[in-house]
């Protein structure tokens, strides 16, 4: 009967150890697989930063088309368009973080602005000065291209670290 206590005992010990060995491997486990998501989570999100900045760039250059053109109502349309991706894109992290290189209200209001200029324009025919909106807009457009070329080059870099 002694024997059987010690042996019962002796097998309970490791029987123990075992357990929290494999706790502690599965811990470690769950950790990576948290890791792992959330490295996916600011890729994913990173890539849609870029293609909602370059959707917006590509935005911006219609516009300045359409004013070239003329075409001052698909101008206001395609105005109106870019302020709402603009308050939208906002609530993006990656943004969040990018926020003084962006200046995303300044931009809002550059573009109210213009908004407001071409309602004005559909109104009654005021005059555009056309060199200096679509330099305005150039400045824009080139801010969001610099910011979607800094963020392409982080990403590369993180995959290049993750190799």
């Amino acid at each position: 009967m002694r024997l059987a206590t010690i042996l019962g005992t002796y097998f309970s010990v490791i029987g123990v150890i075992i357990a929290l060995y494999q706790l502690s491997k599965i811990r470690k486990s769950a950790d990576a697989a948290k890791l792992a998501s959330m490295e996916a989570y600011a890729t994913i999100t990173k890539n849609v930063f870029m293609i909602d900045f370059a959707s917006i760039s590509r935005t911006i250059e219609e516009i300045k088309t359409l004013i070239r053109a003329e075409k001052h109502e698909s101008a206001l349309l395609r105005t109106n368009d870019v302020i709402i991706q603009l308050q939208q894109a906002s609530s993006l992290p990656l943004t969040q973080e990018n926020s003084r290189a962006l200046s995303l209200s300044q931009t809002i209001s550059q573009l109210s602005i213009l908004r407001e200029l071409l309602e004005k324009k559909q109104r009654d025919p005021t005059p555009i000065d056309v060199v200096f909106v679509n330099s305005v807009l150039s400045k824009i457009a080139d801010k969001f291209n610099k910011i979607i070329g800094q963020t392409k080059y982080q990403i590369k870099g993180e995959q290049t670290d993750a190799r």
